[in-house]
């Protein structure tokens, strides 16, 4: 009776992992979505640091006002002198 029981037991457990892994293989309708809403997420980063990139640009560059300020500056400076 006694090794029945441990029969029945191994047997039970090794059933058990086998509905565990199969449950765990298969992906479900949460599953999915997830990993659309990870793969949307990482899509809006990658834009926002195209974004920010080109807006960093555009502030190192030296446009036209940020030219004529320099000349006002040294001007200002010749004054004082």
């Amino acid at each position: 009776m006694k090794r029945f029981l441990v029969n029945s037991l191994g047997v039970f457990a090794a059933l058990l992992l086998v509905f565990a892994i199969a449950a765990c293989s298969k992906e479900g309708p949460a599953e999915r979505a997830g990993k659309k809403i990870d793969d949307a997420v990482e899509k809006v980063k990658d834009k926002v640091e195209e974004v920010i990139e080109k807006v960093e640009d555009k502030m190192s560059d030296e446009g036209p006002a940020e030219k004529m300020g320099e000349k006002i500056d040294k001007s200002m400076d010749k004054l004082k002198e």
